[in-house]
């Protein structure tokens, strides 16, 4: 059995800012993998070298929340992306959900909507969609997403907080979906595949916050053009990635925080997805 010493330092952390005062903070990380490491036999240990168990451990470190990752059908994955962490189905992530729950986490669901990683270079179309119709995509995402919610409902993983989409500034389900922030191309499209994943949220799970998720947080411009085309969805919260290295200083994504309250005040706002290399 493997016996891997790894000190707690998560880089992809979920912090919380709010319009409303008053309202929780959150604080947590992704952690995907966990039950991946797990079967390997992988121990962790606090910075005095004390064997900890995880979920417990971060509890005692303050945090409140957890992010997991859901893919369609991520045994369709290329090899080199199963070999970098893509293996969430929906079996893995309803199992692993519950232990976060029971843990007492707040549960942060992310629908990667494809069948491997969903971001800014890369949204690739799920391959059950890829004969689909464009028409018909609102259709089988709202189902597909009506369907998980509920598998994780009958599985005690109710999720508090949902990403219908992760990183999609540049759209979904490429090349339908597919759009520039600041231009006109496929926004019918995209709006109405957040309209459906949206209603599915609504429909199954009232009680969770639902969060559109972007990472322009170092470029203004494009990123209040694509929450102005949002205006009209129904959704709660603006989420953001911040990574230093493409997304400038730090000041810079308060400024973006800053003026999102200010153009936005029906949304709160929150990092739920940073890492700094």
């Amino acid at each position: 059995m493997k016996n891997i010493k790894i000190i707690i330092a998560f880089t992809a952390m979920i912090f919380g800012f709010t319009n409303v005062q008053a309202q929780q903070r959150l604080l947590g990380g992704d952690i995907s993998l966990l039950p991946s490491y797990e079967e390997q036999g992988t121990v962790y240990k606090d910075a005095d070298g004390n064997e900890v168990k995880l979920l417990e451990y971060l509890k005692d470190e303050k945090w409140n929340a957890i992010r997991v990752r859901l893919f369609v059908e991520p045994e369709k994955a290329p090899g080199e992306h199963k070999g970098e962490g893509v293996c969430q189905d929906l079996e893995y992530v309803k199992k692993f959900g519950k232990r976060i729950k029971d843990s007492g986490y707040q549960f942060m669901l992310d629908f990667h909507y494809s069948d491997t990683w969903a971001d800014p270079a890369k949204q690739t179309m799920p391959d059950r969609w890829k004969d689909t119709k464009r028409e018909d995509l609102p259709d089988s995402l709202y189902e597909y997403t009506k369907y998980c919610l509920k598998v994780m409902i009958d599985a005690g993983a109710t999720p508090d907080l949902i990403q219908v989409g992760n990183e999609i500034t540049n759209g979904m389900l490429w090349p339908a979906a597919k759009v520039d922030p600041q231009g006109p191309e496929n926004w019918d499209l995209l709006l109405k595949l957040l309209e459906s994943g949206s209603k599915a949220c609504r429909e199954v799970c009232p009680n969770a916050k639902i969060i559109i998720h972007t990472e322009k947080a170092g470029e203004w411009d494009k990123t209040k053009a694509y929450y102005n085309n949002l205006r009209a969805l129904d959704y709660d919260i603006i989420g953001l990635s911040y990574y230093p290295i493409w997304h400038k200083a730090v000041g810079v994504l308060a400024a973006t925080i800053d003026s999102l309250a200010v153009d936005f005040p029906d949304k709160e706002v929150m990092v739920v997805e940073p890492a700094f290399y």
